[in-house]
């Protein structure tokens, strides 16, 4: 696990697991706040409670599916962006 520290920096850039972002120093600073918060909640490996229960019981719907969400969305970001279906018989 990656610890609030290894996101430390004195210069703009910050190093996460996934590169460096170069970032102005007031965003840089709320994004290590953030990493902080949410590594160290996350870190815990217990089940987080939940109200999603009690807010179907209240007449909220229950949550999407989250593979059809992305599919759906992956979709209409592909139509939208003009990377539509492909034709039949082309190779990619």
């Amino acid at each position: 696990m990656l610890s609030p520290n290894a996101f430390r920096s004195r210069s703009t850039a910050v190093s996460t697991a996934w590169g460096s972002l170069a970032l102005p120093g007031k965003i840089r600073r709320n994004v290590l706040r953030m990493l902080e918060f949410f590594t160290t909640y996350l870190q815990s490996g217990q089940t987080k409670p939940s109200s999603l229960d009690q807010l179907v019981a209240l007449g909220a719907r229950p949550l999407p599916d989250q593979r059809e969400s992305l599919r759906n969305t992956l979709q209409y970001w592909a139509a939208q962006s003009g990377y539509g279906q492909a034709e039949t018989g082309q190779a990619a």
